[in-house]
């Protein structure tokens, strides 16, 4: 706490120091987990970018300045295509990841502990544990933390990709680093074969009957969605009912 008041007083509190800039040095040249490259950064990444799929993001970043036990930081994410959901289906929990460079690179979050997490809308702020004292390795290597069970937006195919906003705090609460990370496009969801089962009631030829059609997708069907299913030719279509 001491060392982020003499840093705020030195560049100022209301600035915003850049997630650029190398991070190599104290890593004998090695690249940082989170960019790939000697440069700092900040990560945005999914399991998977299916429409309305649910799925674990990893949200990661490196700076080349000591990062207290203890630091918060955010990631908001754009609220475009009915947006991100949180808690999809389960709780979405903080997991931290290990990043096997720095000072610790055996424990996750080099030993920091249990990340807290907290969520207001589209805004995830996660909290350091504060277990162990970083070194400037850590930071430059970079600190990484999975959050579960979040709904991905619906897809936006051939439309402008979005950005989230990834924050880095002082312990006072005002902004450290920050700086908008692209997202990857989210495409609609292929449906296999095996995901869809038709089945004549009565197979008789000829006859007027009913069929069953079952099916499964990987992400939500929106409210007003649509389902469309074509038959081969020899069906003729009678006026009747759709029972879900």
């Amino acid at each position: 706490a001491g060392l982020l008041v003499v840093l705020a007083g030195a560049r100022g509190v209301a600035s915003v120091e850049s997630f650029g800039g190398s991070c190599s040095s104290e890593l004998g040249g090695a690249a940082t987990i989170v960019t790939g490259t000697t440069t700092c950064g900040a990560s945005v990444s999914f399991t998977g970018n299916g429409s309305a799929q649910v799925v674990t993001m990893r949200l990661g970043f490196s700076v080349n300045d000591l990062v207290p036990n203890d630091a918060t930081f955010s990631v908001t994410l754009p609220t475009d295509r009915n947006g991100f959901v949180f808690n999809s289906g389960a709780t979405t929990d903080a997991i931290g990841v290990v990043t096997p460079l720095g000072s610790e690179r055996f424990e996750p979050l080099h030993g920091t502990g249990t990340p807290l997490l907290s969520i207001t809308d589209s805004v995830a702020t996660i909290q350091l544990a504060g277990l162990r004292q970083t070194s400037l390795a850590d930071a430059q290597a970079g600190y990484q933390v999975d959050l579960t069970n979040i709904r991905n937006p619906y897809a936006n195919e051939g439309l402008a990709r979005t950005s989230a906003t990834f924050t880095l705090f002082y312990n006072n609460g005002s902004i450290w680093h920050e700086t908008q990370v692209l997202l990857p496009e989210f495409v609609y969801n292929p449906m296999l074969p095996s995901a869809a089962l038709f089945e004549l009631l009565n197979p008789s030829a000829g006859i007027v009957g009913n069929m069953r059609v079952t099916f499964s997708t990987s992400g939500e069907i929106p409210a007003l969605g649509r389902i469309e299913v074509t038959l081969p030719a020899g069906f003729v279509l009678l006026e009747g009912s759709v029972v879900a």
